[in-house]
C-alpha cells in the first residue's frame, strides 16, 4: 500500500526542511504544489529524494492560488493519483506529526478508515498550546484511502475534503503539532496572506490590513479560527503531550 503525502507550500524556508525531514521518515512519497514561492522553498523541495512530483504556480501568483486554496489542494491530490497512491496523507508545511505515527501508520491503514487527528497549535513558543474555544478541540481528517471522487471543496482557504469514505471513520490519538501561529511574527505573516485573499474576494474594498487584523467577522468569512487576543487560554507542553520529548519540535 503506497502512502503519498501531499503538501502545498509558499515561502516556507523557515520551517520546511524540518517538516520534510520528518515526513520523509514514514511516507513512501511526497508531492508538492509550490504556490509561487520567492524564497529558498524551491531549492529545499528539490533536495528531498522522497519528493517525486512538483507543480509550480507561475511567478506573481497571489497566496492560495490567487485566492482559491482548493485549487492547490486538488492539484496536489492529482499529483498523488498520478503517482498511483493507495492512501493520501494531507499535511501542511508548518505541521509535524508526533513520533507515534511512525509505529502506527501501518495499523491505521489496515483499519481501512478515513482517519481524523487532533491538531495542536503552538502559541508563543513550543512550551505552550492555545486551547480556548475551537483551538483546543481542533480535529481534522487527514488520511484517506485514494478514491476516484476524493477532492476538495471550492474554498478561498481551509478547503475541506469531499467524497472520502465516511462510512468507515476513525479518530486517532496521534497529534499533529502546528507551528502556524507560534509567534507574533508568524501570526502576522499568516494574517497578511489571508488579508490578500480577503481583498481578492472584495476587490473594491477600502479595508486596511489593520482593519482586517482586528475584525473577527472579516476573518470568520474566510473560516479562520477566532484570533481574539483578549481571552487566550494556554496549556503547557506537559498538559497536552505528557512525557513526549520536545527535542524534534525545537526550531
Amino acid at each position: 500500500m503506497k502512502v503519498i503525502a501531499g503538501m502545498p507550500v509558499r515561502n516556507e524556508e523557515w520551517i520546511l526542511e524540518k517538516t520534510l525531514s520528518d515526513l520523509s521518515t514514514f511516507v513512501d512519497e511526497i508531492v508538492i504544489v509550490d504556490d509561487g514561492s520567492t524564497d529558498r522553498t524551491p531549492e529545499i523541495i528539490r533536495s528531498f529524494k522522497k519528493i517525486t512530483a512538483i507543480h509550480t504556480n507561475p511567478p506573481g501568483t497571489l497566496p492560495f492560488c490567487n485566492g482559491q486554496e482548493s485549487i492547490n489542494r486538488n492539484k496536489v491530490l492529482q499529483l498523488a493519483r498520478q503517482r498511483e497512491a493507495d492512501w493520501y496523507l494531507q499535511i501542511d508545511a508548518d505541521e509535524i506529526f508526533e513520533d507515534k505515527i511512525k509505529d502506527e501508520l501501518y495499523n491505521l491503514i489496515t483499519k481501512g478508515c478515513s482517519v481524523k487527528f487532533q491538531i495542536c497549535h503552538f502559541w508563543d513558543d513550543i512550551n505552550h498550546f492555545r486551547v480556548d474555544g475551537e483551538w483546543g478541540k481542533f480535529f481534522r481528517y487527514r488520511l484517506f484511502r485514494m478514491r476516484r471522487r476524493l477532492r476538495y471543496s471550492p474554498q478561498p482557504i481551509i478547503a475541506t475534503p469531499r467524497a472520502f469514505d465516511r462510512k468507515n471513520r476513525y479518530t486517532s490519538d496521534i497529534k499533529i503539532l502546528h507551528y502556524g501561529w507560534i509567534s507574533p511574527q508568524v501570526r502576522e505573516r499568516s494574517l497578511h496572506r489571508y488579508f490578500e485573499v480577503y481583498k481578492l474576494k472584495h476587490p473594491h474594498t477600502r479595508v486596511t490590513y489593520e482593519d482586517f487584523r482586528d475584525n473577527l467577522e472579516m476573518q470568520a468569512e474566510l473560516r479562520i479560527v477566532d484570533q481574539n487576543k483578549s481571552d487566550v487560554k494556554l496549556a503547557t507542553w506537559q498538559e497536552i503531550m505528557g512525557n513526549t520529548s520536545q527535542e524534534k519540535f525545537k526550531l
